[in-house]
């Protein structure tokens, strides 16, 4: 009985092992913060959401995230503070698409010369 004990507890920390290796998953949180009605309310937990996405590692709600956002400038920050991070972590082809979302035309310039080049 004991050993099936520690069978069932490995097993559980093997899945809390596999969040650790592939990250958490920000989309369901993403969601969440679409389906808010108030749009200042809702562009400000986007942001803060998708901030939390890419630092979580999940570039793909953090893109979902940026979409969603009605507020230019909430867009933009949210845009390149992402791409600068995929940007750090040598992702450079996502790097590049999330820099491409920002519409300030000097700030996205800046983004992308910092891909291109390696430099931060």
């Amino acid at each position: 009985m004991r050993f099936l004990l520690v069978i069932a507890l490995l097993a559980l920390v093997g899945c809390s092992a596999d969040h650790g290796r592939f990250g958490p998953y920000y989309t369901p949180r993403v969601s969440a913060a679409k389906a808010i009605d108030n749009p200042d309310l809702r562009d400000d937990t986007l942001s803060r959401v998708g901030r939390q996405a890419i630092d979580g590692g999940d570039a793909v709600a953090a893109s979902d995230a940026v979409d969603a956002i009605f507020e230019q400038q909430l867009k933009d920050e949210l845009a390149a503070r992402s791409a600068r991070t995929l940007n750090g972590r040598q992702q450079w082809s996502q790097a590049t698409t999330m820099a491409k979302k920002i519409m300030d035309v000097n700030l996205r310039d800046r983004i992308l010369a910092e891909i291109a080049t390696g430099r931060s």
